[in-house]
């Protein structure tokens, strides 16, 4: 070693001199704010210090090891943070840790995650808006893209076991309102004149091989008068309905109820329908208020916690809350200030306004004699 510093010249020697006073006071640096917790900061001065001596082995090992150690608790923090749905705090650790260790394969990883969580994020609102408008094919569609980039995301798992459920229910219904059209779809010749409604009905049930049920609330002396050749069950029975202001409705493939037309036997019949809305912008107890003013909705659950709202009732009074929920369910608009802070002194705000004199002079003229 004294023979290589032997054989620099003066300015050389004076430059390794500094360099390693420099490197000296960049590790002690880096040590001080690791003991005061700014490990970031820390490990750029240690950094630094391995830089301006690189054969020091001690500022060496100390730089690696305090890279990495700050790289793991950060990327760490930010994994749980991602885990948790705040994507901006885990987007800002991982840049920290890239800044500290750029090529950290842990860190470009975590990166793109973020990334792909977003745009998860916003396909699942697009998600969101095919459900409300009853698109469950496309809905279910979307979900699995989201989960083709990433398979195990929760939100979308949910949501693809909730579509698959509903989806096979609404295919279910699609085939018994086909079988049910199928049957009624059969064609009938009748002749019958001014002869009772149980009786006509008999004789479809017979001819058609359909059940055909009356509510114990259809008065039993109505008869009608129909004549038809080679008709379709159905458009029979709504002719002979239409003439007694009944109703009817398809209790399956091949049964009908036949019941009296008045609100209150259509209210007590009707198919109930349970649908719950997560409310996000607006008060849950706010918007049941509305729903109860506006559709005479007496089955509405609240839930204040999860600021939740479900609603029991017909299947058009739920489609009418739907789009009346989406109405109000809105952000409040954004309004932008610009705003200009102006400073000024003590003593400048002293000097605003009039400036009275403090002293005054008296002189005589030049021509004027004085007495006295």
């Amino acid at each position: 070693m004294r023979t290589r510093l032997a054989a620099l010249s003066p300015i050389a020697l004076g430059v390794l001199l500094l360099a390693g006073c420099a490197a000296q006071l960049e590790h002690g640096k880096g040590m001080d704010l690791l003991a005061q917790g700014k490990p970031a900061e820390a490990v750029e001065s240690l950094r630094r210090a391995n830089t301006l001596e690189p054969d020091n082995v001690r500022y060496r090992i100390d730089y690696l090891n305090q890279r990495s150690t700050v790289v793991q608790n950060l990327v760490t923090a930010a994994d749980e943070e991602r885990s948790d749905g705040k994507l901006d705090a885990a987007i800002q650790r991982y840049r920290e840790a890239a800044r500290v260790d750029p090529a950290n394969p842990r860190v470009k990883s975590g990166l793109q995650a973020v990334e792909a969580e977003r745009r998860s994020g916003t396909q699942l609102q697009a998600v969101d808006r095919l459900v409300q408008a009853n698109q469950t094919e496309p809905a279910l569609e979307q979900v699995r893209r989201v989960l083709k980039e990433n398979p195990q995301h929760p939100r979308a798992l949910a949501l693809q076991r909730s579509l698959e459920e509903r989806a096979d229910a609404e295919r279910q219904a699609r085939e018994e309102q086909l079988a049910a059209r199928a049957a009624f779809k059969r064609p009938v010749t009748l002749n019958f004149r001014d002869t009772p409604l149980k009786v006509v009905f008999e004789a479809i049930g017979r001819i058609g091989n359909v059940n055909v049920i009356v509510d114990r609330d259809v008065k039993s002396d109505l008869r009608t008068t129909i004549f038809v050749k080679d008709a379709a069950i159905e458009d029979t029975l709504d002719v002979i309905l239409l003439q007694n202001q009944l109703e009817k409705r398809v209790l399956n493939s091949n049964t009908l109820l036949i019941y009296p037309a008045t609100a209150a036997k259509q209210k007590e019949l009707a198919e109930l329908k349970v649908r719950s809305f997560q409310l996000s912008n607006i008060d849950v107890a706010f918007m049941a208020n509305i729903v109860k003013t506006m559709l005479k909705t007496k089955d509405i659950v609240t839930d204040v916690k999860t600021n939740t709202l479900v609603i029991r009732d017909t299947p058009e009074a739920v489609a009418l809350a739907e789009r009346l929920i989406a109405a109000n369910d809105v952000p409040d608009a954004e309004v932008m200030l610009e705003v200009e802070v102006l400073e000024i002194s003590a003593s400048r705000a002293s000097d605003i306004g009039l400036i009275l004199p403090s002293s005054f002079t008296v002189s005589t003229p030049s021509l004027a004699s004085t007495i006295g």
